[in-house]
């Protein structure tokens, strides 16, 4: 068995789903355990051990807002990356603080921390589980300025075998200006820069400039790891489609230490590829490409739409493919998520179900939750599906696990292993206890959509579900 536990993305509590043995098939109804909210705005953990009739709640830590000393604060538009000690590293985002001076002001956050889940190498080695600041950030009371400034709408990898975390872009909506008298969110103040933060002594260091090859400025894309050297980044607001694909490399001779590579061009498709687009979901394949869902195609100044296609980048032969949605009124009894935006999402190595035709030993499932329909205005949704390749073939499908009781959006989910066991939870990591343990999926932060805030009392959260 495998236990998966997540966060859900309005208001960050903790709930949990039960996946089943490497050998049975997965089914809906006789072996998922439905989502539970343990606390709002706090860190939870909900289980269900092995052998028991009931859940066993335990509440860890309560959330504060703006106890900037215990943990981060509110926040939405981070990023959010999992180390392989099962700590996983929160860095940046915004929040609007309505109880600034003046009737309210924007709040762009630079800090950086880690969380270690219990259970995990990373909390034996903290003495226990908790968070911990890495790096107070870009302050009135840090006069260090060679950082990356508050920004959201960024992305960040894990290189080294975590041991350095990687930045690019976003968006500080003209923070930076602040002296120029310049409050509030600003368009056209997006970012190009790409930094590295040693997560071993807690230094950032920006990456120079170098060779023929950088990305334009943007923000809402993603960036997924392709091997522990190479990264695939892709979209981003307003950014065209020869311009959406790039391949960040490890480069010793580069200044730096890392140079991009334009890839638009290399990959071909079978279906006109994904395009212009942004606020969408990738996660790595696990084979050197990735999986790419939903978002916003189009641009702002064309008009755009919210999608829910599935795409899936073959790294070997540089080559999109169209999973679905499947054409309407095809039949099949396919069930297919709907259209989103700004939803979180997650890769995890599973045990294979059944054969496969790549001939491997594991499967890179993608999971999706909640994100925004926006139809026709911000609509936070609460689902959760998770898409099962079958062993590397084409012909995957995708599973309606419960839903949670809070819809979000903006949030980050990442999976570690909790437990004595298996230790490959996410593509890339060495498996060096196979079968047993529990993985688990954590979610930090997000945004509530109107009506929700009503019910529940938050715009945004701070809390960490599991």
């Amino acid at each position: 068995m495998i236990l998966l536990l997540f966060q859900a993305t309005t208001c960050d509590a903790l709930f949990a789903i039960k996946w089943p043995a490497a050998n049975q098939q997965p089914t809906a109804s006789s072996t998922l355990m439905g989502w539970r909210t343990v606390l709002a705005n706090s860190v939870s953990a909900y289980g269900k051990p092995p052998g028991t009739g009931a859940g066993v709640l335990k509440r860890l830590v309560v959330g504060n807002a703006q106890n900037a000393a215990a943990q981060p604060s509110i926040r939405y538009c981070h990023s959010m990356v999992s180390l392989p000690d099962g700590s996983f590293v929160v860095s940046h985002g915004y929040f609007y603080d309505s109880t600034a001076k003046g009737g309210g002001a924007p709040a762009w956050l630079s800090d950086t921390w880690r969380y270690a889940p219990a259970g995990t190498t990373a909390a034996s080695r903290q003495g226990g589980e908790g968070w911990a600041r890495l790096h107070i950030g870009d302050t009135e009371d840090n006069l260090e300025r060679n950082l990356p400034v508050g920004r959201y709408g960024h992305v960040a990898a894990v290189a080294d075998n975590g041991a350095t975390m990687l930045l690019h872009g976003g968006t500080d909506g003209g923070h930076r200006l602040r002296s120029a008298g310049i409050n509030g969110f600003q368009p056209g103040y997006e970012l190009d820069d790409l930094w590295t933060f040693d997560l071993v002594n807690r230094v950032w260091r920006a990456v120079p400039r170098g060779g023929d090859a950088w990305p334009t400025k943007r923000y809402l894309h993603t960036l997924v790891r392709a091997s522990d050297d190479a990264f695939w980044m892709y979209g981003g607001l307003d950014v065209a489609s020869d311009d959406a694909l790039w391949r960040l490399v490890r480069d010793v001779e580069a200044n730096g230490g890392w140079r991009w590579e334009r890839a638009s061009a290399a990959a071909v498709s079978d279906s006109g590829g994904p395009g212009q687009r942004y606020g969408h979901a990738a996660v790595s394949d696990g084979r050197g490409g990735m999986m790419l869902f939903g978002g916003r195609t189009g641009g702002v100044s064309m008009g755009s739409t919210v999608t829910n296609d599935l795409w899936h980048l073959d790294a070997t032969k540089m080559q999109w493919h169209l999973l679905g949605p499947p054409p309407t009124g095809t039949g099949g009894g396919a069930i297919w998520p709907g259209k989103r935006i700004y939803a979180a999402a997650s890769a995890l190595v599973m045990p294979r179900v059944g054969g496969g035709d790549d001939g491997g030993g594991d499967d890179v499932a993608l999971l999706v939750h909640g994100g925004s329909s926006e139809i026709p205005r911000v609509r936070c949704q609460n689902e959760t599906w998770l898409w099962h390749p079958h062993g590397g073939s084409r012909a995957g499908r995708w599973m309606r696990l419960p839903s949670s009781p809070l819809p979000t959006y903006h949030h980050t989910i990442v999976t570690a292993w909790v437990s004595p066991g298996r230790t490959k939870a996410r593509p890339g990591d060495d498996d060096v206890a196979p079968g047993g343990g529990i993985a688990a999926a954590f979610t930090f932060g997000g945004h509530a959509c109107v009506g929700h805030v009503e019910q529940h009392g938050y715009y945004y959260y701070n809390s960490v579900e599991r």
